[in-house]
């Protein structure tokens, strides 16, 4: 997945769509390979996962000014070895978040990075507020959010304190030395521990950017 592409709303809008159609008529294939629960690797097996049926989530995706609301559904399978099942999430989702993964770590190593961002101007566009939209929002036919209502909420800051977080533990292993090419930003940190989790973000986050997923996602 190329997340410099996929972080445009208008463009996650329609992978979202098709992921749902997908499972909707039931030609998706699980991409998970391990069995989350009994560690079944699939690959050396002679019965594949089971598909089980369809989760609904929704997703926040951030187009332009707005954070539109848009309607998904997830497959689940069910493991040959121990009978139970998972959803498999795809790669521009991240479980037990409604933003996607592709924005959530360009704004996250946008901010890691940058030493002039903090949280506050990480979750502005042009230097003005995103809005969150009330009612039905957008219709994920029509990826536009011009249509939309806005509310009186706004994406908080808080939002990206905590994406720095969930990034962080999903790092790759073998990245413990910061890549060149996302150096860390001074003064992001005023513990050993924060300093740790921005690391953290910024080797998942150059993982992401390089087109690998780097997280073996839970179910």
């Amino acid at each position: 997945m190329d997340i410099k592409t996929s972080a445009d709303g208008h463009v996650l809008i329609r992978l979202i769509d098709g992921h749902s159609e997908s499972v909707r008529r039931r030609t998706i294939t699980c991409t998970a390979t391990i069995c989350c629960h009994c560690g079944l690797n699939v690959a050396l097996s002679p019965t594949p996962f089971a598909f089980h049926g369809t989760r609904s989530r929704r997703f926040l995706v951030l187009v332009g000014s707005y954070v539109c609301k848009v309607p998904a559904l997830l497959a689940r399978w069910r493991c040959p070895h121990c009978g139970r099942t998972f959803t498999d999430y795809p790669p521009f989702s991240c479980p037990h978040k409604a933003y996607t993964l592709p924005q959530m770590a360009a704004r996250a190593a946008t901010y890691v990075c940058n030493k002039t961002i903090s949280y506050r101007k990480g979750v502005r566009m042009a230097n003005l507020p995103i809005f969150y939209t009330q009612g039905p929002g957008v219709k994920s036919a029509q990826p536009s959010c011009t249509d939309a209502i806005p509310s009186l909420s706004t994406l908080a800051h808080t939002s990206l304190f905590r994406w720095v977080t969930t990034l962080s533990r999903h790092a790759p292993r073998r990245s413990e030395t910061p890549p060149a090419d996302l150096p860390l930003a001074a003064r992001k940190y005023a513990s050993e521990q924060r300093r740790s989790i921005l690391i953290g973000c910024r080797a998942a986050c150059s993982a992401l950017l390089s087109g690998h997923v780097p997280v073996s996602l839970p179910c």
